[in-house]
């Protein structure tokens, strides 16, 4: 590899169309990887015993060659590649950098990602004897986290989007679907360098790449849409660019949401994952708020997991040292130790790990002060969820200006993902010797949130048909003992209230008014 990272250089965007096309013929797609290798979802993949899954792909097939060399590592025979490259010469593919020579065989320059619609490549660490070298500036491979951001990104339709510290150019290629251009910056010019190439790879002409730190690289460029998963860990190094900021504790995430702030279009979303530092002494909730104060935008907050510093700094040593290949227990002893020793020095407590979905305030919107709320990520999530997270903003909207009478002239919908389920328990009091225990609302797909309800909460979810208003809705609901028809009331327009702001009921829009969009499959 070469040692200047300004040399650094992959093919073109004519030259990439050329490389995709070859992929494209020897089948390399989430489909044929999966059938290749015997399962049925690409996070089976790490759970296939290593020699199991290179025993699945050992028929010489341009398809089995690509696997080998580019998802597993492995080097090839020199036959092999050049039937697997072809039309294109092999010495096309080694001056393009994507092959490495090694006598009689040939290994792989990069790394591939294959899922939905995308390939995508990064740096293929380097195997030194029975550990990987890993270099500092390298731009890692598609990670859990990184599928979380894209699965939860808003994917409306928009002119303008960024996305901030973009590593192999992912998210920004997600966001290319939905976005007239798309600009991608880092401060790690290989970054920069596999991004120009995965989009050009990809075919999307309305991606660029530019080198710099935060928002620099864009001035006073305004967008609609931007999204990061940038360097959170809270360490006391900056060892590696993808994961070490080098800054102080969480300055690193709070100066990114200022700037993020100042580029937002009004009404645009940003969205990032990130860690905070719970400081002894603080209340967390209200330093965290005060991150946002006169900001103008509204924030929004899942908190996923809070761990103490030690198993903080256990799993991120472990991860490194599983990346590396030392797994030495003195090597992971010793940065536990420095870890913490860092958190002490700055005064932290714990640290909570999440997601931040923020609004511009529109201009002429009725005088409010933006709100700030946390809640808790749910236990299980799988697949697209960015339509559950714009239902969250669009629901407090309506549920924090729309008074009493007005609401209870709405018509509302459940959302197309809720469930609810009615749980029998024997019962000796019973009839037919069973009898209601507890009823359950539970969201099928995306944020799997799952709420205890009470019959009267059931019987409103399941009365809001879109048709009818609410009013009418409640008047269907029996009341409960010792309540008059205004208390009634009431407590339904609290529950609704609630659900609204939820996602779980959605008003439905007054004519002409845009829905709230449902777009997109989930990736990875």
């Amino acid at each position: 590899m070469n040692a200047d990272p300004s040399q650094f250089r992959l093919p073109g965007a004519e030259e990439a169309r050329k490389i995709r096309a070859v992929m494209d013929a020897a089948g390399l797609s989430e489909a044929g990887v999966l059938q290749a290798l015997g399962i049925r979802h690409l996070s089976e993949y790490a759970q296939l015993p290593p020699q199991v899954a290179m025993n699945r792909v050992t028929g010489g097939t341009p398809l089995h060659t690509l696997i080998r060399l580019f998802l597993m590592g492995l080097p090839v025979p020199v036959m092999d590649a050049e039937r697997a490259v072809a039309p294109m010469s092999l010495d096309e593919w080694v001056n393009a950098g994507l092959i490495v020579p090694e006598g009689m065989m040939v290994g792989p320059g990069v790394q591939l990602y294959v899922t939905g619609k995308f390939i995508v490549a990064n740096d293929m660490p380097r195997r030194v004897g029975d550990r990987f070298e890993i270099r500092p500036d390298a731009v890692m491979s598609i990670g859990p986290t990184t599928l979380s951001l894209a699965n939860l990104l808003i994917r409306r339709r928009v002119g303008r989007a960024l996305d901030v510290g973009t590593g192999c150019g992912f998210l920004g290629l997600t966001c290319a679907l939905h976005s007239e251009r798309v600009i991608c910056t880092d401060i790690n010019p290989r970054a920069v360098e596999f991004t120009r190439f995965n989009a050009g790879l990809n075919g999307l002409a309305n991606v660029e790449a530019r080198a710099g730190s935060l928002l620099e690289p864009v001035a006073d460029d305004q967008f609609d849409l931007i999204v990061s998963n940038p360097p959170f860990v809270i360490s006391p190094e900056k060892t590696n660019v993808y994961r070490d900021s080098g800054m102080h504790g969480d300055q690193f995430c709070q100066e990114l949401f200022k700037q993020a702030a100042r580029r937002l279009k009004p009404g645009g979303f940003c969205q990032a994952l990130f860690d905070w530092a719970h400081i002894y002494g603080d209340n967390v909730t209200e330093r965290l708020r005060g991150w946002f104060e006169g900001l103008g935008c509204d924030v929004l907050v899942l908190h996923a997991t809070t761990l103490d510093p030690v198993t903080y700094a256990a799993n991120w040593a472990r991860q490194a040292a599983a990346q590396s290949g030392m797994v030495s227990p003195q090597t992971v002893e010793a940065d536990v130790k420095r870890y913490v020793e860092y958190y002490q020095r700055e005064r932290i407590q714990r640290i909570s790990h999440g997601l931040l979905t923020m609004r511009k305030i529109r201009e002429g919107e009725p005088a409010r002060q933006p709100w700030f709320h946390i809640d808790d990520f749910p236990p299980n999530f799988s697949g697209f969820a960015g339509d559950q997270v714009l239902r969250f903003f669009a629901g407090r909207d309506f549920a924090g200006m729309v008074p009493d009478q007005a609401m209870l002239t709405a018509r509302l919908r459940p959302a197309p993902e809720v469930r609810v389920i009615n749980e029998l328990a024997p019962s000796a009091q019973s009839p037919r010797g069973w009898a209601p225990s507890e009823t359950t609302l539970r969201l099928s797909r995306g944020l799997m949130y799952t709420l205890t309800i009470d019959p009267p909460t059931a019987r409103l979810v399941m009365g809001c048909d879109g048709k009818r208003t609410l009013r009418e809705v409640i008047a269907e609901i029996p009341s409960q003992a010792g309540q008059g028809p205004e208390q009634h009331t009431a407590t339904a327009l609290g529950a609704a209230r609630k659900l609204i702001q939820k996602g779980v009921l959605v008003p439905i829009p007054a004519p002409g008014a845009e829905p709230v969009p449902e777009l997109g499959p989930g990736l990875g």
